[in-house]
Parts: structure tokens; C-alpha cells; sequence
């Protein structure tokens, strides 16, 4: 248990935790710290030192010290100030150099402002100039990508970019640099379904709507970051979707949460790219890991699948990659909170923590289905998946035949259930009730009957998660075993063949009485 102190902060003490950075607790705190190098996904540099403070001890005799907040911590007793005499003018003469190097930079005059400054006496630099050397996107790039970019040169020939020829060969277009720069300094364009970054072009894998297969359910239009998807109202009283090629960013998330697979993602259609990765090869002993772009992986491995974002994958996809016959399934996702696409890792992970609910429900159990986070650096991705390869490996084959997908089918609940259904029925596994429903599965007495009425609705209950915070299913299912023990009918799972017919003609006449009543 970390250890608690008490700081004073502008008069105010505060309890926080021993050794944890100045910044971090003034942040938490809600007080006004101009910053432009910080981001809770890297580790503090420093590198624009707005964020001083001035710290002081009674037993320094009236001494202090001007320090970087983000780099300085929390020690029993200290007492910082963040608007001192001191503070402020250090914080302004940043400002102003800020203002001479970066004129084009509209956050930059914003952040002055705040302070009160309007001008710098200083000569302005380029006009076009929006860097201020943060270091944010090269950190990003090097620790959470594929090191596409790095600080060139020294002193005042310092700048950021990919190389001498300025063209990033490794550059995968994640977006994660511009995303996170303080300053819109980066140069990103998306035009005619092309993003140009960093001299490179990417053709944008397009999402769009088949509408024969489209029901207008409008959750395309909930997960969609950037609220591209509509659901339009025909004159027929139908609905359906539509994505505009123009301002999609090829994200994928929408595809990935279509329950009827009508979302198609260009280059990367998910049947059509699970189809020659995976159904045309054995997986039996194989291990799949679905890679953001962030992720540096082999591209010679046949088993490194790589996704847009991790939200463009379909429970379906994870479920069948397992029935098929692969040793083990993981999704990596590289550091969320620094990712242009971040609420499609979050739907990323609900859908994997679904999934294994459905394993454990199966008898397959969900040790084989895992969401990897890398290591910092080129090598974290690699490493941390081979570790979860060695941690699997020794596991021996569940299935003694595999699943082969019907041709018909696409990607979704239709498939999702599909292949529910096929795990149920072998023999090699034992059904376990999720949790939530088993606690209403009773064990007849004598003066009960006994009947099976759960069928689908386990599986139905989970993936239905998926759609809906409301947990539907699971409620029809309390109301009624509710309504058979009212009538002395035991909620349970397992009936002998020969009391079925008995229970299932006993529950017709209970319908048949609230009918008539």
C-alpha cells in the first residue's frame, strides 16, 4: 500500500500519495497548469517546462525552488505554489519564446492568453510554424508505434520528422502522432479516400452499407467516433444505413459492431479477409493474434493478422478462429488513451470479455482468448505475444473435429449463434451456465416438476450484451421462473425424457389461464 503525506498546495493541505509527480496531483486537483509535453500514457520529459511550480520546506529557512512539475515528487511536508511571483514570470517568458517560434500555433496564443499575454518581444520565427518540440508525437511514435519518427538535429536545426528524405517507410498512417500533438502541427490530409502523412499516402479501408442485409438498428451510428454513419428513413417505412466514403477514416468500428455483418470495410472486408487468412489453412495448432497498426509484428507470419483497430473485429471471428481448431486467439491493442480510434478498443475488449463468457459457457473455457497490451518500445508487441503463446502452449486440443463455416453465412450474431450452437453439441465439452443465469436453475423436490425451457436464451443473454445495457433476456428469464415456481414448476435445466411432455403440457395450460384471465 503506497504510502500517504500531507503537501500544502496554494495554502491548501492536501493528502496524496508519497513520491507521486507534483503535476499529476495538481491535475487531479483541478488546478489551472499550462502544459504542452504531458500525456498519462507516456512517461514525463519535461520538455516544455510550463508546468513549473515553486516548492518550499519550513526547515529551508525561507529558501525555494523553482522545479517542472512533472518531474518533480510529492514528499511529506512540501509546500508548493503554483501562481507565485516567481512561477509567473518564468511561465510567461516561456510563453513568449513559445510565441516567437510558433506564431501559426492558435493553441499556443490561447494558452497565452490565459496568462495574460498578448505579444512577444521576441523575432518571430516561421510563419507557418506550429512545432514547439514538445516531443509528444516522436515519445508516441517510439514507445505506443512503429517508430516511424524521431528528433532530428541539434539546437536551433532541431526539428521532428521521419528522415532525411521526410518520407516515414514505416509509418502505418494510426494517426496517433497528429492525435496527440498539442499544437495541430503535424501535416495530415484525407482526401478522396487517400490520407497523406508524413509524405506518405494510405488508401482509407471505406466502410459502407449493403442494404439488403442492413435493419436500421442504428448502432453503427452510436459507436462511430466521429459520427459518420446515418440511419435514414425510407418512404416504405424501413431503414437503413449509409456511410459517407468521404469523411469515413477507416476505423472499422462500425463493421465490427454490425449484428447482421451489412458494414463491408474496403480492402479489409471481414469475411473476405478471415476467408483467405484463415478458412483456406488449417488452424488447428495455431496461434492468431488480430494487430492494431501500431503494433511492429512479422509480416511474414501467417498468424499476425492485421486489423485497422481492434473494434472492427467480430465476436464471430473470435469465436470461430477457436472453433476451428486454433491453439489460442488474442487481440493486441497498443496504449489506448493516446489512439485517435479509442472508443473502438473499448468495444474491442467488451466484445473479447463476451466472447470468453461464451467459452465458459460452451465447456471451452476462456483461457485461449486473451487481449494482449504491449511492452513500450518496437519489441513490446512481439515479446508480450510470445509469451502468451508459451502460456498456451502446452494446453492439448479441446475439439475432436473442427467447425466449417456455412457459405451463407456472414459475420455476426447469425454466425456467432451458429457456431454456439455446433460447440453445444460436442460431446468432448460440458455446458456451465453463465453465472447470472445459473443462480436461477433449481434442483426439484419431490412435489415439483421439473422443466427445460433456457434453450438459446443463455447464449442470447450474452450477445445481446453486446447491443444493449439493458439485460433484456436475462429479465424475461427471472419473470419466468418466477412464474413456474408460483406454480410449484422447478426452473431447472435437466428433465428426465419421460416427465417432459408432462411439464411442457402443465406450462401450455399455465399460458393458456393467463389467456383467458
Amino acid at each position: 500500500m503506497s504510502e500517504k503525506i500531507n503537501i500544502t498546495v496554494d495554502g491548501r493541505v492536501v493528502e496524496t500519495e508519497n513520491r507521486v509527480m507534483l503535476l499529476k496531483i495538481l491535475n487531479d486537483l483541478g488546478t489551472h497548469i499550462p502544459q504542452l509535453c504531458n500525456h498519462p500514457s507516456l512517461t514525463p520529459s519535461g520538455a516544455c517546462r510550463l508546468c513549473v511550480v515553486e516548492v518550499t520546506k519550513k526547515e529551508w529557512d525561507g529558501n525555494s525552488k523553482i522545479v517542472t512539475s512533472c518531474l518533480y515528487p510529492a514528499e511529506e511536508n512540501l509546500i508548493v505554489s503554483t501562481r507565485s511571483e516567481e512561477v509567473l514570470k518564468t511561465r510567461r517568458s516561456l510563453l513568449e519564446l513559445y510565441l516567437a517560434q510558433c506564431p501559426a500555433s492558435e493553441e499556443v496564443r490561447a494558452m497565452a492568453r490565459l496568462e495574460g499575454i498578448d505579444s512577444t518581444p521576441f523575432v518571430l520565427d516561421e510563419e507557418d510554424n506550429k512545432c514547439v518540440l514538445c516531443g509528444l508525437c516522436t515519445r508516441v511514435c517510439q514507445d505506443c508505434g512503429p517508430g516511424a519518427i524521431a528528433t532530428l538535429g541539434r539546437g536551433a536545426d532541431k526539428l521532428v520528422g521521419p528522415g532525411p528524405d521526410g518520407v516515414a517507410d514505416s509509418c502505418t498512417g494510426c494517426r496517433a502522432c497528429a492525435y496527440i500533438c498539442p499544437t495541430g502541427a503535424i501535416p495530415l490530409r484525407q482526401e478522396n479516400q487517400t490520407l497523406t502523412i508524413w509524405n506518405r499516402s494510405f488508401e482509407i479501408a471505406t466502410c459502407s452499407v449493403q442494404p439488403e442485409v442492413c435493419r436500421g438498428c442504428g448502432i453503427c451510428e452510436e459507436v462511430c467516433p466521429f459520427s459518420i454513419p446515418r440511419v435514414t428513413i425510407h418512404k416504405n417505412g424501413l431503414s437503413s444505413a449509409q456511410i459517407s466514403p468521404v469523411t469515413c477514416v477507416g476505423c472499422g468500428i462500425c463493421a465490427g459492431s454490425c449484428p447482421t455483418g451489412a458494414i463491408k470495410q474496403k480492402k479489409t472486408d471481414r469475411l473476405s479477409d478471415l476467408n483467405q487468412a484463415l478458412l483456406k489453412n488449417d488452424l488447428r495448432g495455431r496461434n492468431i493474434v488480430f494487430a492494431c497498426p501500431r503494433s511492429p509484428m512479422p509480416d511474414y507470419n501467417p498468424d499476425i493478422i492485421r486489423v485497422s483497430c481492434i473494434g472492427s473485429i467480430d465476436i464471430s471471428h473470435l469465436l470461430y478462429c477457436l472453433a476451428a481448431g486454433a491453439n489460442s486467439v488474442a487481440i493486441m491493442c497498443r496504449d489506448r488513451f493516446s489512439c485517435p480510434y479509442q472508443q473502438g478498443g473499448d468495444l474491442g475488449e467488451k466484445r473479447l470479455s463476451t466472447a470468453c463468457e461464451i467459452l465458459d459457457y460452451c465447456g471451452f473455457g476462456s483461457d485461449r482468448l486473451a487481449l494482449l497490451q504491449p511492452y513500450p518500445g518496437q519489441e513490446g508487441p512481439l515479446d508480450i505475444w510470445q509469451e502468451y503463446i508459451e502460456s498456451v502452449a502446452n494446453k492439448p486440443a479441446l475439439l475432436k473435429i473442427v467447425y466449417e463455416i456455412a457459405e451463407e453465412l456472414k459475420p455476426g450474431m447469425d454466425l456467432a449463434l451458429d457456431i454456439i450452437h455446433w460447440l453445444k453439441e460436442r460431446p468432448e465439452l460440458e455446458i456451465v451456465l453463465p453465472y447470472s443465469i445459473s443462480s436461477l436453475n433449481e434442483t426439484p423436490t419431490d412435489n415439483d416438476s421439473a422443466v427445460l425451457y433456457l434453450d438459446k436464451l443463455p447464449e442470447l443473454h450474452l450477445l445481446l450484451s453486446l447491443t444493449m445495457d439493458e439485460p433484456i433476456v436475462l429479465n424475461i428469464i427471472e419473470r419466468a421462473a418466477q412464474l413456474l415456481k408460483n406454480n410449484s414448476i422447478a426452473a431447472s435445466l435437466v428433465a428426465a425424457e419421460k416427465e417432459l411432455h408432462d411439464d411442457l403440457m402443465k406450462l401450455r395450460n399455465l399460458i393458456e389461464e393467463f389467456k383467458i384471465n
